[in-house]
């Protein structure tokens, strides 16, 4: 039979004529009648439904992968959400299909809309698998808000929500946020860069206060201000859950600080807080935020880069310092506070004999002579805290370069194998900068030489270097447990390493002014 439907097909083929025009469109057409086929093409009617069937040529699809034996969509999850989608007309996503059965599922920057997004959510709400959902950019607005807070009332086994960086607004806030709140199992949401403004900020002050198990909630780069301010400022102490809190590249500074202030002074399980980009400076609100770090005693992180810090602020900012033990890291790169500023925050520092700070980020800041001698002063009484600023470290260069990768190799261990290829330590350079003689010279002056040599360590390097060569933080370096290199073949051996370093002769050079 499939022979003789081939020959048949092959004799259709040789007795059309060669000046006959085949039209672009699939149109069914006897060939034996030109006139039928001019009023075909003419007929209103049938363009239409041409139209229909090109305009709904998924649903075919889906039509045909439903009604096929063999096809490789066999799981009943799987069945039910391709009807869903042709009951519905939408296009099926592949992505969700094959993932459906995962415990995470990420459609981030993928443009769904409305319409194809409600067959995914009726599938998410029967699922027993999912518990991380990213819906990232995926074109979510307030029309949507119905739909995934029914999914969500369904789905009890999800922990980690990402809707950031979509198009909801303060109208769906308060449904949102409702539903958010009955969760048992919800721990992060991500809120990041959608269009809630103040009235929000109500909604979400009560959500910290009545959830269950959230412990992290970022809702960066949206519009909060004055109101959200006092909102969330009354609701921290009741907030017995969160751990994590990202409030940056908001306008939080133009409210009342001192209500802020005093609610982060009697939370007692926050302990990272994100306010960057907040307008908290010049001054206005610093004061605030140094009294809740007299009081608070369990925050261990808070970042308030990009504020308008100046120097004032900073002196005030400081007094919260002297009686914090528990804060680590502070970050406040990019602030106006100038050297006097760095310098008030570092006193405020080693004024408090308890102080558990391990990082300190001055970044893009520029400092002078006084500031390094503070530092250097620091470094003896704090062993263990990293101070960063001046303009971007090595680490963010790295990151944007391939060619300095940070080395595999421990910073002495680079030195050494440095010294063992050229034949000579360094011993024979700084040995002439020992006016003493006891083969010892200060880690500032050994620090001078190694960065007019260009050998550029980090800051965390560094300090991997001097626990060898200074194990007890006398600032000074013996020079004979190094086995350092000469200037031949430096630049070789140090861009082999993964590190910086200026041309040979520059090298040589240097070396001679220093010694």
């Amino acid at each position: 039979m499939e022979i003789d439907e081939q020959n048949h097909g092959k004799h259709s083929t040789e007795q059309k004529d060669e000046n006959t025009v085949i039209p672009s469109t699939v149109v069914v057409v006897d060939q034996s009648d030109s006139t039928n086929f001019a009023n075909t093409m003419k007929d209103s009617s049938i363009s239409k439904e041409q139209s229909q069937l090109a305009g709904s040529s998924h649903i075919k699809r889906c039509k045909r992968l439903l009604s096929a034996k063999d096809h490789w969509y066999t799981d009943p999850d799987q069945l039910e959400y391709l009807n869903d989608c042709r009951l519905r007309g939408a296009l099926p996503s592949g992505y969700f299909i094959r993932h459906l059965k995962d415990e995470s599922i990420s459609l981030k920057y993928s443009v769904l809309g409305l319409k194809k997004l409600k067959p995914i959510f009726s599938s998410i709400s029967n699922s027993l698998n999912i518990t991380q959902l990213d819906l990232t950019n995926t074109c979510l607005n307030d029309e949507c808000i119905n739909h995934l807070c029914h999914m969500l009332r369904e789905n009890t086994f999800i922990t980690n929500l990402n809707l950031s960086e979509n198009h909801l607004t303060s109208k769906s806030a308060e449904y949102l946020c409702e539903t958010l709140a009955l969760s048992t199992e919800l721990l992060q949401l991500n809120l990041r860069k959608n269009l809630f403004d103040d009235i929000s900020g109500k909604f979400f002050s009560e959500l910290i206060t009545t959830t269950r198990k959230l412990k992290y909630m970022n809702i960066s780069y949206n519009d909060l201000g004055e109101l959200s301010c006092q909102y969330i400022g009354k609701a921290l102490p009741q907030a017995t859950t969160l751990t994590e809190f990202d409030l940056s590249w908001n306008r939080l500074g133009r409210g009342k600080m001192n209500i802020f202030g005093k609610g982060l002074a009697e939370n007692i399980n926050l302990k990272h807080l994100n306010l960057s980009a907040n307008g908290i400076g010049p001054k206005k609100g610093c004061t605030d935020l140094a009294y809740a770090l007299k009081n608070n005693l369990t925050l261990e992180t808070l970042d308030l880069r990009d504020n308008r810090i100046n120097p004032e602020g900073s002196v005030l900012l400081s007094k919260g310092f002297y009686v914090n033990s528990t804060l680590t890291c502070l970050r406040m790169a990019r602030n106006p506070m100038q050297t006097a500023g760095c310098y008030a925050i570092l006193t405020g520092v080693l004024k408090n004999p308890n102080c558990g700070l391990l990082e300190l980020d001055l970044q893009d800041i520029i400092v002078n002579q006084d500031f390094l001698d503070l530092q250097d002063s620091a470094r003896i009484k704090l062993p263990n805290l990293c101070v960063r600023y001046g303009q971007a470290t090595t680490d963010k260069i790295r990151v944007l370069s391939p060619r300095f990768k940070r080395s595999k190799y421990s910073p002495k261990e680079i030195l050494i194998i440095m010294g063992r290829s050229t034949k000579q330590s360094l011993a024979d350079l700084l040995r002439p900068l020992d006016i003493v003689g006891n083969k010892t010279i200060t880690r500032q002056l050994f620090v001078k030489i190694l960065n007019r040599l260009g050998i550029q360590f980090t800051e965390e390097q560094m300090k991997v270097l001097m626990k060898e060569l200074d194990p007890k933080n006398l600032e000074e370096v013996n020079f004979t447990l190094s086995c350092l290199f000469s200037t031949q073949d430096v630049c070789f051996f140090v861009y082999r390493c993964g590190l910086f370093l200026i041309n040979l002769t520059e090298a040589k050079l240097l070396v001679c002014r220093v010694l």
